[in-house]
């Protein structure tokens, strides 16, 4: 077993070289040490997630890429309600044989008609 050299996780190397346990932490170790060289702040945290060591030259960044990653993922999944509504409204719109612009116009008229 090995300590991977970038989020320090345990892993069986498939070669006695091998540094890090997958391809993702080589990219990311490259690209933190060749912001160190440039000067730039690299932080050290620890995802609080899912508790992987990980690197960021941002100071408010408290989760890693790919717990971020998995959260921006499940948002998508989720169907925003507010677009069911348009939907449901441009489709009575369609079989009343108005745009969706007129239809919206003219259901926010009748109200103010009635007073």
């Amino acid at each position: 077993m090995k300590l991977c050299e970038y989020c320090m996780a345990e892993f069986e190397p498939k070669r006695p070289d091998q540094k890090y346990c997958r391809p993702k932490c080589a990219r990311r170790y490259a690209q933190f040490k060749n912001f160190k060289k440039a000067g730039r702040t690299v932080y050290t945290r620890i995802c609080p997630k899912c508790g992987r060591l990980f690197m960021t030259i941002d100071e408010r960044k408290v989760d890693c890429q790919d717990c971020i990653g998995i959260d921006i993922k499940e948002r998508l999944r989720k169907p925003k309600k507010k677009d069911d509504a348009i939907k449901a409204v441009n489709h009575m719109a369609r079989a009343s044989g108005m745009s969706y612009g007129k239809f919206v116009a003219q259901m926010s008229m009748e109200p103010l008609e009635r007073k």
